[in-house]
């Protein structure tokens, strides 16, 4: 009988263990390519405007020391590919992640607030052009970054 009060007692707490996402975040450097934006597969637009371009390929490095890089390769509407790069800092509290522009947005500029999300086993989500803009990119980590030719 006191036995399986131990095994009983251990399986509750494998199965609450089991029903959490208890891995902490990767360590950086580490790289994410881009999967979804908006649960629409690569490529597809921002967002749904005739202006808007169209993402090809998409990753983000965290590397050690708090920054951070965004390219993106794009297909803008006039025909032409591009390459976008943004610097960050960033900051990892638990699993969530929080962006700011590196080097910083300037006083007076209109800039788009920096993304801001959260890090659940191997993927990074993250709230784009402000929490309000219905804009997520889902990202997935990999072990190297290829980039497109």
């Amino acid at each position: 009988m006191h036995l399986s009060r131990k095994l009983a007692f251990v399986g509750m707490v494998l199965s609450t263990i089991a029903c959490n996402d208890v891995a902490a975040p990767p360590t950086p450097p580490i790289g994410y390519a881009l999967e979804t934006i908006s649960g629409r597969h690569l490529p597809t637009f921002i967002s749904p405007s005739p202006e808007g371009p169209t993402i090809v390929y998409a990753h983000m490095q965290l590397a050690t020391g708090g920054k951070a890089t965004l390219t993106e390769y794009r297909h803008e509407t006039n025909g032409g590919d591009t390459r976008y790069t943004t610097g960050y800092t960033y900051e990892i509290s638990g699993n969530n992640i929080q962006f700011d522009y590196d080097p910083p947005c300037p006083a007076n500029a209109l800039c788009a607030a920096p993304p801001r999300g959260t890090i659940s086993g191997s993927h990074l989500t993250l709230a784009m052009y402000g929490a309000n803009s219905g804009i997520v990119y889902d990202f997935r980590v990999v072990t190297g970054v290829i980039e497109p030719q």
